[in-house]
């Protein structure tokens, strides 16, 4: 900072003797010694004296006091509304690259865990205990429910429901983002080299690898939280559930069919949620004749999304279905759109649902294949609509075992408060 630009008073020449000499001092036509030998004198009280100098050696004029405080003032308003501006850009980039890491801008893969573990939790579900007598008192609320559905419902369970539901929420939440930057951070080499994947902030650069390391702990020890809050069968069967989801990015460097075992991965959340209400080990067979539809809907919508990246993966060497099957995605996945049809209908014999899940479960079927009707792979926002859409299928498929669930304990309930 240079002299002139720094108001001075006869207070900043009395108080920033040392200050006021070293401005000075690049000054060539200043008498240093002399103005040295004036602010040193111990009994000097003319400091007017100096001023003198300052103004005709240093091409100076002193401002009135008055005038260099609102300067100084107006000066440090300026470089503190600099200040605040920065910190809230920074603030703002920073937060974008976190929204685009975590991919919280398209909540649909959020949904689309959620629904999963959703139809594992209530087509697994046991409507009895909804039936058991509750050892709390019913309130005002659960009176009149009950007067409307004439018998009493156990509002512990349903209160238990209705947290497992937000438990599993927050998981599929916390575990999409996670899976997020395993998948970034593998292919962070890549993705700069794609058109749809080159903006990813691992990939430009906009995130570092240490600060996506602190997001995936944090997200990690969320989903972890979460999953303590379920019994030990949940627990163990969620922990096996990270080895997919760590080993999922490798897979398609490896064979075409990584759509596969992202279907396997990405509906882990049905495994998760049954075992709240069952053991596994006792009804594999069950379980997974009903995970299958979500594997097929898993490959389908994937395989369709990655389409355009074709030409991309092909360059890098990079393997998937959408690579394998070409032009005839839409043949296949009708094909697969029709074996979920009667995988809905073992499964409901299997786990002896009510009726009405033989009639609900289908419609999700229909409207999947009337997706993929519509769906016209010239058409580059075809496939990112196809993917959104998805979730309403699975969505159906989740509202068929809740609606079927429902349905029976309306039926056992009515029975039951025939012979009481």
């Amino acid at each position: 900072m240079t002299f002139q630009n720094v108001p001075f008073n006869l207070f900043i020449i009395k108080n920033r003797k040392q200050d006021l000499v070293h401005l000075l001092n690049n000054r060539k036509n200043v008498n240093r010694k002399k103005l040295f030998h004036l602010l040193e004198k111990k009994n000097n009280t003319n400091i007017r004296s100096v001023m003198p100098m300052m103004t005709t050696k240093c091409n100076y004029t002193l401002k009135s006091n008055k005038t260099s405080v609102e300067q100084l003032q107006l000066l440090q308003q300026k470089r503190h509304h600099s200040y605040e501006t920065q910190k809230t850009d920074l603030f703002k980039k920073n937060l974008q690259a976190y929204i685009l890491l975590s991919r919280l801008h398209i909540p649909t893969p959020i949904y689309l865990l959620f629904y999963s573990a959703i139809y594992g939790y209530f087509l697994t579900y046991n409507v009895d205990v909804l039936l058991m007598p509750s050892d709390t008192s019913p309130n005002a609320i659960t009176n009149i429910i009950n007067n409307i559905i004439q018998y009493n419902l156990n509002w512990e369970e349903v209160n238990t429901i209705v947290k497992n539901i937000c438990f599993m929420y927050f998981g599929s939440i916390n575990i999409r983002i996670v899976g997020c930057i395993i998948n970034d951070f593998f292919d962070r080499n890549f993705d700069k080299h794609v058109e749809r994947t080159k903006n990813r902030p691992l990939a430009d650069g906009s995130i570092s690898i240490k600060r996506a390391g602190i997001y995936f702990c944090i997200h990690s020890c969320l989903a972890l939280l979460t999953l303590l809050q379920f019994n030990n069968n949940t627990i163990q069967t969620g922990l096996f559930s990270t080895l997919f989801i760590l080993t999922y990015p490798l897979f398609k460097r490896i064979t075409h069919y990584a759509q596969v075992y992202l279907s396997l991965t990405f509906n882990l959340g049905f495994f998760i949620a049954s075992s709240i209400n069952i053991d596994l080990t006792q009804h594999i067979l069950p379980l997974a004749i009903s995970f299958l539809p979500l594997c097929f809907l898993t490959i389908i919508y994937d395989t369709i999304y990655a389409y355009p990246d074709k030409k991309d993966d092909l360059k890098l060497k990079l393997k998937s279905l959408a690579i394998k099957w070409d032009k005839n995605i839409l043949k296949y996945s009708k094909i697969l759109t029709i074996n979920m049809l009667y995988l809905f209908y073992l499964s409901a014999y299997l786990f002896d649902m009510h009726y009405s899940y033989y009639i609900l479960s289908p419609l999700s079927v229909f409207y999947l294949y009337n997706m993929i009707n519509q769906t016209d792979l010239n058409n580059k926002k075809a496939y990112m609509n196809f993917f959104k859409k998805s979730k309403n299928v699975i969505c159906m498929i989740a509202l068929a075992a809740l609606m079927a669930k429902i349905c029976e304990a309306l039926q056992k309930g009515q029975r039951s408060s025939q012979v009481t």
